[in-house]
């Protein structure tokens, strides 16, 4: 949400629209000139509820739109360029594309790091935003980058997770370090996560 914020901030003209809000709404129809898109990277490519939602949008016109992918790893050309062929499916082109290096939020594979590592790549991410600002605001273009050989890698590998989804955290609970702050709870865009006797429990 903070780059969304940042970015919809100073877009001139623009208002922000939560995915998973608009999914519980059944509200798929926007007539804008100017749509972008700003998700995740998961497994190296779009979140599911991010891909069926924009292939349930009806859109009648706009003149520009762009995607800004957030991730914990470095880029791989493969989540680009799904989002550009989804795009076109619905007839529509993407202009401009790009993505930011966040932090790693996957705490069961990647583990938690330092807050220093985080206000590190938040901090550059945040400078980068400013360049992404100016370029939309100008409408320029750019291209997704194609990255064919980390991208013949990503996709066999995000096709595997995809599959994996409905069952991959179906058992899944927390330990002695979680303190039950209950932010996650408020933060999931799935709205699948409880918690039970002071214990996270994802519930698919």
């Amino acid at each position: 949400m903070h780059v969304t914020n940042q970015i919809g901030k100073h877009l001139e003209n623009t208002s922000i629209h939560s995915i998973p809000q608009l999914v519980r709404n059944n509200d798929y129809t926007f007539d804008a000139e100017r749509i972008g898109f700003i998700f995740p990277q998961y497994y190296g490519g779009m979140p599911e509820m991010v891909e069926s939602f924009i292939k349930a949008m009806k859109i009648p016109s706009t003149k520009y739109t762009f995607a800004i992918i957030t991730q914990g790893g470095e880029g791989n050309g493969f989540v680009q360029m799904q989002t550009k062929k989804l795009l076109a499916s619905k007839g529509l082109s993407l202009n401009y594309v790009d993505s930011l290096f966040m932090g790693d939020n996957y705490i069961r594979m990647y583990g938690a790091k330092s807050s220093d590592v985080y206000v590190d790549r938040h901090q550059k991410a945040d400078a980068k935003v400013n360049h992404l600002l100016k370029d939309i605001n100008q409408l320029k273009n750019k291209e997704p980058s194609t990255g064919l050989i980390m991208g013949s890698i990503t996709k066999p590998v995000y096709s595997i997770w995809k599959n994996r989804l409905p069952k991959i955290d179906k058992k899944f609970n927390t330990d002695t370090e979680c303190n039950s702050c209950g932010v996650c709870t408020q933060v999931c865009p799935a709205n699948n996560i409880i918690m039970k006797t002071k214990q996270t429990i994802l519930e698919p």
